[in-house]
């Protein structure tokens, strides 16, 4: 029975030791992941503060290329509204074209009235 005994233990000890070791090796993997993850976090860290430190100076000194976006911006502007006065200056120009090519039509047809009857007076005066 001692031999029994003996072999459960020193089985009892071996899968000790093996659960143990396992055990060391999660927590030491755990620990480097907790590491890394901190080394990330802190590179984040820094260029948050980076950006906020940028976007802090925009807001207070403001950004020249900004600002010649912003002016080419409202000179677009300014030219589509021109365009756009443009526009409706033809549009309605357009809109009262028919009735000046109409009066046109009724001055060309009085004068070619006018023209035949020129005609038929110089037939009458030269035989």
């Amino acid at each position: 029975m001692t031999t029994a005994i003996n072999t459960g233990a020193k089985i009892y000890n071996i899968v000790e030791s093996v659960i143990l070791c396992m055990s060391v090796m999660l927590i030491t993997w755990t620990a480097k992941v907790v590491i890394a993850q901190g080394n990330m976090l802190a590179s984040h860290e820094a260029h948050i503060e980076t950006n906020t430190a940028r976007l802090d100076s925009l807001e207070d000194r403001g950004s020249r290329s900004l600002e010649s976006h912003a002016k080419l911006d409202d000179n677009r502007d300014i030219n589509s509204s021109e365009r756009l006065a443009k526009v409706e200056t033809a549009v309605i120009v357009l809109q009262t074209l028919p009735i000046e090519i109409k009066a046109i039509m009724i001055k060309l047809e009085g004068l070619n009235e006018g023209q035949l009857r020129i005609e038929k007076q110089l037939e009458k005066i030269k035989p």
